[in-house]
């Protein structure tokens, strides 16, 4: 490769971003966040949920049970744990693990302000003139013109393209029956 600069896309390191940021020299990182729904709703239509699981298999709640027990303030939490036991369908174990993807970075910024650059997707959708600044603005770097572009061409993992560029984009998911 050869490159000025690199970008990795890394969807499945949520939960040791912390790690990552107090054990490598980066130049800046970012945590992109997106609703729940949404992100659930992609999960049981793609069949893409980060456990090396074929489509047709379930997560186990066990699955989900054994990760909080790994989570401090969730495992010592006796009415979230309560909770978590109560769960049984993929939609309720999807929320549950979103929720725990999300909940480690966040607890982390809380205290540790500046530690990366968070990007609400639905605001990258919504105003992506203003938020493309502010993400560029980030590493102190003008906005590379091809960046408006590539925005426009869906990932390879959309299979409805017919909402793209439009305010629909963010609201398909609720017209998802899995």
């Amino acid at each position: 490769m050869f490159a000025t600069k690199i970008l990795v896309k890394f969807i499945r390191a949520n939960r040791i971003l912390p790690w990552i940021v107090n054990n490598f020299e980066i130049r800046a990182t970012y945590f992109l966040i997106r609703h729940p729904c949404a992100t659930i709703a992609s999960q049981l239509e793609t069949g893409i949920r980060g456990y090396f699981l074929p489509k047709s298999v379930p997560i186990p709640k066990e699955i989900v049970l054994k990760e909080a027990q790994q989570i401090p303030n969730i495992k010592d939490n006796e009415w979230l744990m309560e909770k978590l036991n109560t769960i049984t369908t993929q939609e309720e174990i999807l929320a549950a693990i979103w929720s725990m993807d999300n909940y480690v970075p966040l607890l982390y910024l809380n205290s540790h302000q500046n530690a990366w650059y968070t990007v609400v997707y639905e605001k990258l959708i919504t105003d992506f003139d203003e938020e493309i600044k502010k993400v560029f603005g980030y590493i102190n770097e003008a906005v590379p013109e091809e960046v408006y572009e590539r925005f426009k061409k869906p990932s390879s993992t959309t299979h409805d393209k017919s909402h793209l560029g439009t305010q629909e984009q963010l609201s398909k998911w609720r017209g998802k029956t899995i």
